[in-house]
């Protein structure tokens, strides 16, 4: 191409973009560009939009940025949906157990104050958990601690001033003098510290145990009255020539999971109706 005609073109070419930038800055080219804009608008807006369509709601979303926090805030507000869910479950449960504790002591005549559990022992050759009471709520050890309607579940073993250690009837210290609901009126004690059942020693060779038979406090213990109940004859083991035999009970709650109790405070004047 001659030199002549590129310097043409480029002559022309300078002129048309001096020209766009002469209207551009004088504004006569806006109500084109407005015009323009009003065409291509609802198709970026279709490209550029997130939309979340829950149950026939549907919320749009503009950038990444407001479609993270939706998420963040509704995630926030399900963990909060299930906390409360969760509040709401235990203190139906708590609530439950309170009703059949207060039934339980309506019928007898002695003073008793209701705890909740805050913890459980450790060690792995116990087994106790942690109330949240102590001396100032007159609690003493040797107490028997009770749930439902009259299980015992332990005993007092340790009081502090804010914080009371419960000893379970399966910890391996444990020692409960006990009555069988048979026929002869079975006497004995349970020992604990043989896993999830309870061993009752003592009990004579002549006497008939059924499997099924219920097992109770005796009242022949210190602080513990007669007629608490502590679980079911599961088992019987007897050997031959031997005076006594062993019955294996199995205690009527889950002793790990007790999530309130109550503590007998003052037996001496107090009876229980079997």
């Amino acid at each position: 191409m001659p030199k002549r005609s590129r310097v043409k073109i480029f002559s022309f070419i300078s002129i048309v973009i001096a020209i766009i930038i002469g209207i551009q800055y004088l504004g006569w080219l806006q109500p084109i560009d407005i015009f323009v804009r009003s065409l291509i608008a609802p198709t970026s807006q279709i490209v550029y939009d997130w939309s979340v369509t829950i149950k026939g709601n549907t919320d749009h979303f503009h950038s990444v940025n407001a479609l993270q926090q939706a998420y963040t805030n509704l995630k926030k507000q399900y963990i909060a949906s299930e906390i409360n869910q969760t509040d709401y479950t235990q203190l139906q449960q708590k609530n439950a157990l309170f009703k059949q504790s207060l039934h339980f002591f309506s019928s007898h005549s002695y003073s008793f104050i209701s705890m909740n559990v805050i913890g459980q022992n450790i060690d792995p050759l116990g087994s106790s958990i942690i109330i949240d009471g102590g001396t100032k709520q007159h609690i003493k050890i040797g107490d028997p601690v009770v749930v439902q309607n009259g299980v015992l579940i332990g005993t007092v073993s340790r009081v502090e001033a804010h914080t009371t250690i419960v000893r379970l009837l399966d910890d391996h210290q444990s020692i409960i003098a006990s009555t069988i609901n048979n026929i002869d009126g079975s006497i004995g004690l349970i020992e604990g510290g043989y896993g999830t059942s309870l061993h009752m020693g003592m009990v004579p060779q002549n006497q008939k145990i059924t499997i099924g038979d219920m097992v109770i406090t005796s009242g022949l213990q210190s602080q513990i009255p007669r007629g608490l109940l502590i679980g079911k004859i599961e088992a019987v083991e007897k050997e031959a020539y031997q005076p006594f035999q062993t019955a294996f009970i199995s205690p009527l709650v889950q002793l790990q999971r007790v999530i309130t109790v109550s503590i007998i405070l003052d037996t001496s004047t107090s009876t229980i109706q079997e």
